[in-house]
């Protein structure tokens, strides 16, 4: 009975959802657009990496994407194409050891219907642009990337504690090595691969996947609706708790002991003081396989 109300709870909102956005659709749709020139935006700024052991990393619109740097400079970057309307500031400041960076557009007072207008017709594309963040090869003790509007997108980098989140947007990372890692999405799939530390994922709405050679670190997920799927190539000792509340449990192990399995939950375990792999979801399937 619990199931059955949540279903109808969930489609309910999903109904509202839509009836807002056709009305907001067919209410624009009577409100001509004016469209800007488009103007390419170019803001760079090099920080000497040195004495920098924390990231903070902030953007309202804007993809983040880490890439390596050559030299030993931290080198960040906003580029894209933008109007002089949405045009976005780069701001930075270092204090001590931290690093702080900051991408914000101009501030609207009250609801921006502009934007949401703009961002449903032919100005969308001028909405969003790019962090580049060149780091330097080193291990860094704390980094933050945060964007409300825009994916993130980071691969082989070392720090004790990764914080990841976007609001609307996904989170992409690949080889990562630390002690801890959180990732944070409220509307966005998740996607890791090759993650050695210990893991908490917590999802609002997306898809989050999860590719290891083994695992060596507790792993924790949670999503309110989405699928999650961890695949691992290596079997290594590992305790597996599975639980969904409206979803099916598909499991792939060889030699796995098991110890509780029906519908919405699986207990089993491999070898003996292994990691837990903890997974949860209120509305999604899950599938925990070897490669």
């Amino acid at each position: 009975m619990k199931r059955k109300m949540v279903v109808v709870v969930v489609l309910f909102s999903l109904v509202c959802f839509l009836v807002g956005a056709i009305g907001l659709g067919l209410t624009f749709a009577w409100k001509p657009t004016v469209s800007a020139e488009s103007n390419h935006t170019d803001q760079e700024r090099a920080f000497d990496s040195t004495s920098i052991h924390q990231l903070d990393i902030y953007t309202d619109i804007a993809d983040i994407i880490f890439v390596p740097s050559s030299s030993d400079l931290i080198t960040v970057r906003l580029n894209g194409t933008t109007t002089d309307k949405y045009k976005p500031e780069l701001i930075t400041k270092q204090e001590k050891d931290k690093l702080t960076v900051e991408v914000r557009h101009p501030k609207q007072k009250g609801i921006n219907l502009s934007l949401l207008q703009d961002w449903i017709s032919e100005e969308r594309d001028n909405l969003l642009t790019k962090l580049e963040v060149e780091i330097p090869d080193k291990i860094y003790a704390d980094i933050k990337a945060s964007s409300d509007i825009g994916s993130v997108r980071i691969a082989d980098l070392e720090a004790n504690q990764l914080y990841l989140s976007s609001k609307t947007g996904s989170v992409e990372l690949s080889h990562y090595s630390g002690e801890q890692l959180e990732v944070q999405t409220d509307i966005g799939r998740v996607q890791l691969s090759e993650i050695k530390a210990d893991m908490n994922v917590n999802s609002s709405i997306g898809k989050v996947s999860v590719d290891m050679t083994s695992v060596l670190h507790p792993i924790n997920i949670q999503t309110e609706i989405g699928a999650v799927q961890v695949t691992v190539e290596e079997m290594t000792p590992m305790k597996v708790e599975l639980q969904t509340s409206i979803g099916s449990i598909r499991t792939d192990l060889p030699e796995m002991t098991v110890d509780q399995q029906d519908k919405s939950n699986y207990t089993a375990s491999f070898g003996s003081d292994g990691p837990p792999v903890k997974i949860y979801t209120e509305i999604g399937s899950i599938t925990v396989r070897s490669r």
